[in-house]
C-alpha cells in the first residue's frame, strides 16, 4: 500500500488501516514507511504483546 491508495481510500470516506505492521519487512527495513502512512490518515494496528511483553530476539530486534 502506498500513499495514493491510502489518499484515495480517505477521499472516499474510508480510513485505510495498516494490520500487524511489525510483521512487515517492508516496514521493518523502512520504518519511515509507516510514519508517511501515518501522517497521510492511515492508521496501523499492532499487537499490543509485541510492544510490550515480547520477549523474542526477533520482536527484541524489531522494537529497537
Amino acid at each position: 500500500m502506498d500513499g495514493r491508495c491510502g489518499n484515495q481510500l480517505s477521499c472516499e470516506g474510508i480510513t485505510p488501516v495498516i494490520v500487524h505492521p511489525e510483521r512487515n519487512a517492508q516496514i521493518i527495513a523502512e520504518p519511515q514507511r509507516l510514519y508517511k502512512l501515518a501522517e497521510d490518515g492511515v492508521l496501523a494496528q499492532v499487537t499490543a504483546s509485541w510492544r510490550f511483553w515480547g520477549t523474542s530476539p526477533t520482536y527484541r530486534k524489531r522494537i529497537r
